[in-house]
């Protein structure tokens, strides 16, 4: 499923993403000059040429389960972020003393704001505080900001750990699981994805 990029010519490295973890349709990117196109009805041999839909705010986060409000009222903003050389629309999650921000249209990638950030228990507090108002027995340990925002806009306990669902594990072994449980007594539960990466963690 990879091809020459349509404009930029480069051999083998157009190719397609099937399922965007941003929520947007499928579609074709080029590795070497980001040209991007929406994916045609056979995915291997056709492409109708139009360019992709930039994403908003908005459209993120609905494919979240959440509005932009629910994402600036968890200190979430919509910026442009410079990264390798190149300037990206991206949303800026804070996170302690930084931010980690999520670039649209390189590779669906995740950048820490600076160097040496140290993983968190991301909405601990709001998580408590709601399992407290609710009188759940439970929190709910997930996979990333955005379905923690959206999972509080809905009033359920969740948190997360940023720093991506396969590295979850290693990060609550290295103390975090007892700074988890020195703040929550009681039960937690693991919501990752149903993915292969989701099912290892």
């Amino acid at each position: 499923q990879h091809r020459p990029c349509p404009r930029c010519g480069g051999r083998d490295r157009f190719y397609l993403v099937p399922a965007p973890r941003s929520g947007v349709p499928p579609y074709w990117k080029c590795r070497q000059c980001d040209h991007w196109e929406k994916d045609g009805d056979t995915p291997q041999r056709h492409y109708d040429r139009t360019p992709m839909e930039p994403m908003t705010p908005d459209v993120y986060a609905e494919a979240h389960g959440a509005t932009w409000d629910d994402f600036t009222r968890a200190g979430c903003a919509w910026v442009r972020f410079r990264w390798k050389g190149k300037e990206y629309d991206a949303i800026r999650f804070p996170e302690g003393d930084g931010a980690r921000m999520r670039l649209f249209g390189a590779d669906d990638k995740w950048v820490p704001e600076r160097k040496g950030m140290s993983p968190r228990l991301w909405g601990l507090s709001r998580a408590m505080k709601l399992a407290h108002e609710q009188g759940d027995p439970a929190l709910l340990l997930v996979n990333g900001q955005s379905s923690v925002i959206a999972l509080q806009a809905a009033h359920l306990p969740a948190f997360t750990i940023p720093g991506g669902e396969g590295n979850i594990a290693g990060f609550l072994r290295r103390g975090l699981a007892e700074e988890a449980r020195a703040a929550w007594q009681g039960p937690i539960v693991v919501m990752f994805d149903g993915d292969a990466t989701g099912r290892k963690s």
